[in-house]
């Protein structure tokens, strides 16, 4: 039997397989990106993306309130560029049926053509050849095949494969992939979901082990008699959400009339909204007579949906929770990994530093929690890392605050120089500013890491086991010892110019002797002055920052 609607049980369903299918596939997602070193994660940050927005969110059979639920927590759960670009996918989604208890084929292609258009314009510069061009093309190559008798199973199947015939052209897109002999991994991966979607129509259900990159389902809030008790204040009232199914043998006693209904209900409360989208009535309003808002409302029809929330309970939760930090200029958020780097990063003058776990895989969600822990007149972010911009650009939209700004920092390297050139005690907050933005300007640094698999990238034929020193975000070479890592450097003429050399060693340094290490940068660099960190850095060898 073809399934012609499909409403936000079945859609949890069948999005719960692909989470799977994606799980499955993780470390060949993770394989194929571009990039010949360890910190390939497209896979990891799609799955954690995906999982994070899927166990935050309770089944609802209204398709529109899953939705929501979902983007809102894919949006927060976002990790690397394919986990910001996947939450816009959905966010489009979710934005397109809002309302929608189900819907049907041509209301579910025109979400996903939504869902595209949503994540190409979250992105500055898009590219083709990515993610984006495999969902466009998906979908856009089928929409005209698609009317309202077009079986959900049918759909699915003719946008897989839309999918996959987009995902194998994209090499011939993007040079890097075909130097590399790969397809887009984020394309891939997304791949992935739809196939798992899909798979589950037909009656496949794929099973997974959850022994790794398991996020724990969200507990049940411990609501406490210390935050609400008989001797509390009732200030801050009730937020109520619903969505009201008019009923026409109540309509035809009380004709409803929106203007009418919204006077009624301003008199009851505030921060109102009331959209209405067929016979269905979505509202928002702050109150403390939510008994009086149910009886306005059910003159006219009955509750789909229903939340209500003690505003004030949540007031003294966010007041007792922690006490407010002391006001201060600028407030300083970093990300790294290893125990060198995090505490090199506090003595600088970070107050706060995200442990981003071995590749950098860090969160909007942590990002917001980092931004709103701070007190400050400005709030300045080091990503070290241009894998998770947009994660701290969607965390900044997110929280809604105009006083946080990012330093685009790829490495530690990078905000090491920018915090030393602070002056703390300095009373001018944008001088501070534009002091930390010229020590990251003023550095040059390399990255030299171990090739995990031997291949081509930026026309340079990586050897596995060999170390990949990498420049601007690309490799310029693969070589075996230290002393050819220098000389790969020196080749670029700028560096005759520099003055200072600073290594951060990582936790897979290769166990040389300092002072060996230095007698070979001195006599390949002249009068160079070198410095050594132990940051015990993950992924990278050594950071060589030069000034």
């Amino acid at each position: 039997m073809s399934l012609k609607r499909i409403d936000g049980y079945t859609f949890e369903k069948l999005l719960r397989n692909g989470l799977n299918n994606l799980k499955n596939y993780e470390e060949k997602v993770n394989e194929i990106n571009v990039f010949p070193v360890t910190d390939g994660d497209t896979g990891t940050n799609m799955f954690l993306t995906l999982q994070h927005g899927i166990y935050a969110t309770k089944s609802n059979e209204s398709l529109g309130d899953y939705l929501q639920d979902l983007s809102a927590g894919m949006l927060l759960g976002a990790r690397g560029n394919s986990g910001v670009i996947l939450s816009q996918i959905f966010k489009g989604l979710a934005e397109s049926l809002k309302f929608r208890n189900s819907v049907g084929v041509y209301k579910l292609s025109r979400a996903f053509i939504s869902g595209y258009k949503t994540a190409y314009q979250a992105v500055i510069r898009p590219v083709e050849g990515t993610i984006l061009t495999v969902t466009r093309e998906g979908i856009e190559n089928i929409k005209k095949q698609i009317d309202v008798k077009t079986p959900i199973e049918k759909f699915f199947s003719m946008y897989l494969a839309e999918i996959k015939k987009s995902l194998a052209n994209t090499p011939n897109i993007l040079p890097q992939l075909k130097e590399a002999g790969c397809v887009d991994s984020g394309g891939y991966g997304y791949m992935l979901i739809i196939e798992g979607m899909e798979k589950l129509l037909f009656g496949e259900i794929i099973k997974t082990n959850n022994s790794q990159n398991e996020v724990q389902q969200p507990t049940v809030q411990n609501l406490g008699s210390s935050n609400f008790n008989s001797k509390s204040d009732f200030e801050m009232g009730y937020c109520m959400e619903f969505i009201l199914q008019l009923l026409d043998k109540k309509t035809s006693v009380n004709p409803f009339e929106e203007q009418h209904y919204k006077n009624k209900l301003l008199q009851l409360g505030n921060s109102l909204v009331v959209v209405v989208s067929g016979s269905n009535v979505k509202v928002h309003i702050h109150t403390k007579e939510p008994s009086r808002v149910i009886e306005a409302s059910q003159l006219y029809g009955e509750f789909i949906t229903f939340k209500l929330e003690n505003m004030q309970l949540q007031h003294n939760e966010i007041m007792n929770a922690k006490p407010q930090m002391p006001k201060k200029p600028i407030g300083i958020i970093a990300v790294t990994n290893g125990d060198g780097a995090s505490e090199l990063f506090k003595t600088l003058g970070c107050d706060v530093v995200i442990d981003g776990g071995r590749t950098m895989n860090t969160s909007s969600q942590e990002f917001v929690d980092a931004i709103n822990s701070l007190n400050a007149d400005k709030i300045i972010i080091f990503p070290n890392n241009s894998n998770i911009f947009k994660a701290a650009e969607q965390a900044i939209k997110l929280t809604q605050k105009d006083n946080v700004c990012i330093i685009p920092s790829t490495n530690i390297a990078e905000c090491y120089f920018a915090l030393a050139m602070d002056v703390a005690d300095m009373e001018d907050i944008e001088e501070r500013y534009n002091n930390m933005l010229d020590g990251f300007n003023s550095i040059t640094s390399f990255l030299v890491t171990k090739c995990m698999k031997t291949c081509v990238c930026n026309k340079v034929v990586c050897n596995e086991g060999e170390y990949v020193v990498i420049y601007k975000g690309n490799p310029i070479a693969s070589v075996n010892t230290f002393d050819k890592i220098i000389e790969e450097i020196k080749k670029y003429d700028f560096v005759n110019e520099k003055e200072n050399c600073m290594i951060f060693l990582g936790e897979d340094a290769m166990h040389a002797n300092r002072e060996e290490l230095e007698d070979i940068i001195c006599s390949k660099l002249d009068g160079v002055q070198v410095d050594f960190l132990e940051a015990n850095q993950k992924v990278y060898n050594y950071i060589i920052g030069l000034v």
